[in-house]
């Protein structure tokens, strides 16, 4: 996702879920593939920092596509993410959105 409208109607109409690393917000589509956002504040770290959270998480949601549906959804790494390893944040990443989308279902 990359236009303030998009963002703004996933934040309105969305559910939110926290992790203990990563805040997600995310709302159902009809049809279409799925879409992320990333939300880094400044909080997190310096730049090499945030990038390095953004790279893993696309990446992560790049290589397992298919496990995400049809959605849109807002990732916000929290300030404690940036002490997780790049596997670590992976993994933390993946298990977050799956209860968040069973969260999302389930209301």
């Amino acid at each position: 996702m990359r236009k303030r409208s998009h963002f703004d109607r996933v934040y309105r109409k969305g559910d939110r879920w926290s992790s203990d690393y990563i805040i997600y917000h995310i709302i159902d589509k009809e049809d279409g593939p799925a879409r992320i956002g990333l939300v880094t504040p400044n909080s997190l770290g310096s730049a090499v920092v945030r990038n390095r959270v953004k790279r893993v998480v696309r990446e992560a949601f790049r290589k397992d596509k298919k496990k995400f549906g049809s959605c849109d959804f807002i990732v916000r790494p929290k300030e404690k993410a940036s002490t997780l390893t790049n596997d670590e944040l992976r993994k933390e990443f993946l298990a977050g959105f799956e209860r968040a989308q069973e969260k999302a279902e389930g209301s």
